[in-house]
């Protein structure tokens, strides 16, 4: 009898550490994913299949990526605003 206490103690205490290990782990590679990514505001496109486009994008205004800017040029030659 005393021998399968032990049995179930060291199981639990193998298990909890198991657990405790995996949490943290976890945290480690989420912690190192934020770290290491790029500071940039602007890394991919919210929409970069295309269905609608960058006028239908709600960060157009903050957006540095060429396509947008290539079609904040074209609304301003649209617009007739022109900043030569």
């Amino acid at each position: 009898m005393n021998n399968n206490n032990n049995n179930l103690k060291t199981r639990r205490q193998w298990f909890s550490s198991g657990v405790r290990w995996s949490v943290a782990g976890l945290i480690a590679a989420v912690s190192a994913r934020l770290l290491n990514r790029d500071k940039t505001a602007d890394q991919s496109c919210a929409d970069p299949k295309g269905h609608t486009g960058c006028r239908g994008c709600g960060a157009l205004n903050g957006c540095s990526l060429p396509r947008a800017l290539s079609f904040k040029q074209f609304l301003q030659k649209k617009n007739g605003k022109t900043n030569s």
